[in-house]
Parts: C-alpha cells; sequence; structure tokens
C-alpha cells in the first residue's frame, strides 16, 4: 500500500497534474484526489455527503457536482444516493488509464501497425527495467494491447471512447458524440465547433449535462469552452495530459513511488530514440507520457513489493 502519513496534502494533490490555469472543477477533482490519498485510500468508505464536502471544499453545487464528475471518470470516487450514501472511495483499475489513452489514439488518427510497434518497444524495455519501471511498464503493455483488441473487433472508437454508450451516464455519451464530430470531421486545434446554446439545442439536453460533457471534453484536450462575444466550443490540440493524470493515480496507489522517478525519465529517453526513424506517434505519445510521470512532485514513497 502507498504510505504518505509525513506527506502534506499538498503534495499529495500534485498527483494530479493538471495545471493551476485549469478551471475550478478540476481543482477541486484534484483536492480530492488529495484528500483520498491522505486517508490511505480506503475504498468504501464515505468520503462525505455533498452538504458536508460543499462545505469543505467551498464551492457551489454545480462546480462541485462537474467535479465529481472528473473524479468518477478516473475512478477515484462515486456518488452513492440514499441513506448513508455520499461520495465513495473506489479503487482506481487500469480501465481508468485504456479509456484516456483510447480517446487520445482516437483524436490523433493513430493506426493499429502503430499500436504493434509501440507494444514490441515496451516488450523490449519490460525485462530490463528495475521493479518500478516495470509497474508503469506493465501496464502500458496491458493498456496497448486491449486497444489493439478493439482496434481489431472495430470498437474503437464509438463504443470505446467515453464509457459504453448503452450504459454510460448521458454527459459521457454527449461528450462522445462531440468527439466524434471532431475527429470525423477532421477539425484542426482552434475550429469551431458551435455555441452552447446550439449544442445544447442540437443534443437535447441541459445545460448542466452538456457542461458536464465539456468538463469530460476539456479532460482529454479534445475540446475547450471559449466564453464571452465569440465564445463557443473550439476543437483542442491534443496532448497527453489526461493519461498522465490517470495513470499517475493509478500507479501510486499501487506502489509506483519516489525510486521510480529515475527510471520513468530513462524509459522516456529510451521511447524517444525507438520513434526515430518509426511510425512514431504512440511511441512518442508515451515518451511524453513517461517524461510526465517522471515529473510528479509529491509522488508518495511505497512499501516494499
Amino acid at each position: 500500500m502507498v504510505t504518505i502519513a509525513a506527506k502534506k496534502k499538498d503534495d499529495v494533490a500534485a498527483l494530479s497534474t493538471s495545471s493551476p490555469s485549469l478551471k475550478r472543477a478540476e481543482r477541486v477533482a484534484d483536492r480530492i484526489v488529495g484528500d483520498v490519498m491522505a486517508m490511505g485510500w480506503p475504498a468504501g468508505e464515505v468520503l462525505g455527503c455533498e452538504a458536508d464536502l460543499l462545505g469543505r471544499y467551498r464551492v457551489s453545487r454545480a462546480v462541485f457536482r462537474e467535479a465529481v464528475r472528473l473524479i468518477e471518470h478516473k475512478q477515484v470516487a462515486r456518488t452513492r444516493r440514499g441513506p448513508g450514501g455520499g461520495l465513495i472511495i473506489t479503487e482506481p483499475a487500469s480501465a481508468a488509464v485504456l479509456e484516456a489513452v483510447v480517446v487520445y489514439l482516437y483524436r490523433v488518427g493513430a493506426e493499429p501497425g502503430e499500436l504493434a510497434e509501440a507494444s514490441r518497444v515496451l516488450d523490449q524495455l519490460a525485462g530490463v527495467r528495475p521493479v518500478r519501471g516495470r509497474q508503469a511498464v506493465a501496464l502500458f503493455r496491458g493498456v496497448l494491447a486491449r486497444a489493439a483488441r478493439l482496434y481489431r473487433e472495430g470498437r474503437l472508437p464509438d463504443e470505446a471512447v467515453f464509457g459504453d454508450g448503452g450504459n454510460g451516464k448521458l454527459a459521457q455519451i454527449i461528450a462522445r458524440q462531440i468527439a466524434s464530430t471532431v475527429v470525423r470531421g477532421g477539425m484542426r486545434p482552434g475550429q469551431f465547433i458551435g455555441s452552447e446554446r446550439d449544442l445544447i439545442e442540437r443534443h437535447r439536453v441541459s445545460r448542466a449535462v452538456f457542461r458536464e460533457a465539456v468538463r469530460l471534453l476539456e479532460h482529454h484536450r479534445i475540446a475547450r469552452m471559449r466564453r464571452g462575444p465569440g465564445g463557443g466550443l473550439f476543437a483542442s490540440q491534443p496532448g497527453p495530459d489526461a493519461v498522465t493524470d490517470i495513470a499517475a493515480i493509478y500507479l501510486a496507489r499501487r506502489g509506483g513511488g519516489l525510486a521510480g522517478l529515475a527510471e520513468l525519465a530513462e524509459l522516456s529517453a529510451a521511447l524517444r530514440a525507438a520513434a526515430a526513424g518509426r511510425p512514431g506517434r504512440v511511441l512518442e505519445f508515451l515518451a511524453l507520457v513517461f517524461a510526465g510521470l517522471s515529473r510528479v512532485p509529491g509522488w508518495p514513497a511505497a512499501d516494499p513489493i
């Protein structure tokens, strides 16, 4: 188990790699992650009811619920209604990392051959890494294998992006539909998708649901909302931040500690070198993710394995 008794909550919260410029809901989500880590991640326990947490984090109900949507998306906690309910701490699973990776691959138009080449490189690295590096390599080997299976089964992107359309929450479904518009339309970063009013009418949802969907799109750098005159939803430049964020949480929960940071930087350099002269979008992406993980501040020390 990850031990963090000697750490400050501010250090623990830095496991989420969001920058200070991100919106308030994402900063609240970062604080919730920090609180869960500081508690020792007691899966199944109630972090608090909504009324108590609104007071603790000093935000509006709308901002808090947007933050909770991100927390649920990262599989840190989930909402349980009724008596004894509240925000329930959950166990992060590699499925959250898989979804973040699939969303990125979908956005950049990665080909199956690129996944296969990246998998071969990770296979080569797996046997020569010390234990901490092996944890990260093993995670992404598994994720790429499952992503390749989705390609083969023809389930990418429609069923694999933002959850299962049959069971997913409405905000996830709307986020997937907008992501599909961006990708299938070949929209460039900065290209206008639509105004908030027009998109709400087009998708026939409430403003609250639409804004939850926008938070997911912003989190994955697929689109961003610009307020004011000439504002609306615009396509974004894809990046590895969302994957780094979720992978950091997953690995820290499973014992990835300070001992692994130098190894992660070495892995990033090895992946960059491997990308030279090869079909490299996936390799370059992995190099950026591992570089990001190596710079995560406040990474808690792990118990021996």
